[in-house]
């Protein structure tokens, strides 16, 4: 067994959140020198039940003895579904964690830092789309990059949150958010704190928000004004809605002139 390949494999578990739990099995396995592996894990993310199937590969290369980890498939454990997806493994530090696979499949988006088979590698959205799969029905990945458009704090700072005013909240509360976490935040509304879920959405360039009993909160698509009231377009509809009907009636221009009353048309008397 080859004890440098055995230590990366297990550093690379831990990272990737297995944790250590799949040491000891991993090393009998590596032992063993079987030329392909699978190990299965499971944890509880919160609210939701997460299983994984992890696969292992021995080097092609004749008289090496190193074994990679190339993928694991992943499902989401729900009451009345499950939800499962291929992940691969890169080598280069990038691959989805296993509590950003179960991100994944809750339907949020993570991001992530990308490195394409030609050019410079970049940071992206992921989003799983799951109208679409391909023929092992895995649900087809959606990528939005920085050209999208989607700016994270933008969409943030339209709202009057409290972490707005720390800057090390607001660091915390974005880190979470990239990894594709439902993450608590606190909504100042009418003088008042009230604690929300805030999720990213980077394919409609905006945030997803709930109330404590899940609940699905308007987010404006401009940013709040300074005194954390209404964006200018929230405000002129609360306005228009606010303005009572008789002034609806009477808030015409000036310079129409009045209709010209009809004169009754004559009617034909029957013979």
């Amino acid at each position: 067994m080859n004890t440098d390949n055995l230590e990366y494999l297990q550093n690379q578990l831990k990272f990737l959140g297995f944790g250590e739990g799949l040491n000891s099995q991993l090393e009998r396995q590596l032992t063993d020198g079987a030329p392909e592996f699978h190990l299965q894990a499971s944890h509880v993310f919160g609210k939701d039940t997460m299983e994984a199937t992890l696969h292992f590969k021995k080097s092609d290369q004749e008289g090496k003895d190193f074994y990679f980890f190339n993928s694991f498939d992943a499902v989401l454990l729900t009451a009345d579904k499950s939800v499962a997806q291929h992940f691969f493994i890169n080598n280069k530090g990038q691959s989805v964690t296993f509590k950003e696979a179960c991100n994944l499949l809750n339907g949020r988006a993570v991001y992530k830092e990308l490195t394409p088979k030609e050019g410079e590698k970049y940071k992206a959205w992921i989003k799983l789309d799951f109208a679409h799969r391909d023929e092992k029905g895995n649900a087809q990945v959606k990528y939005f990059n920085e050209k999208y458009g989607f700016d994270l704090k933008e969409a943030i700072g339209r709202l009057p949150f409290k972490e707005l005013s720390d800057p090390d909240q607001m660091q915390t509360l974005m880190a979470s958010l990239q990894k594709g976490n439902a993450a608590q935040a606190i909504l100042i509304k009418d003088g008042k704190e009230q604690s929300v879920l805030i999720a990213a959405d980077p394919q409609f360039k905006t945030l997803k928000m709930y109330d404590g009993e899940g609940k699905k909160l308007y987010v404006p698509v401009e940013k709040v004004a300074e005194r954390y009231g209404l964006s200018q377009a929230d405000q002129k509809r609360q306005e228009q809605a606010q303005t009572p009907e008789k002034d609806l009636k009477t808030n015409k221009k000036k310079d129409l002139l009045p209709r010209k009353e009809r004169k009754p048309s004559a009617r034909k008397t029957l013979a």
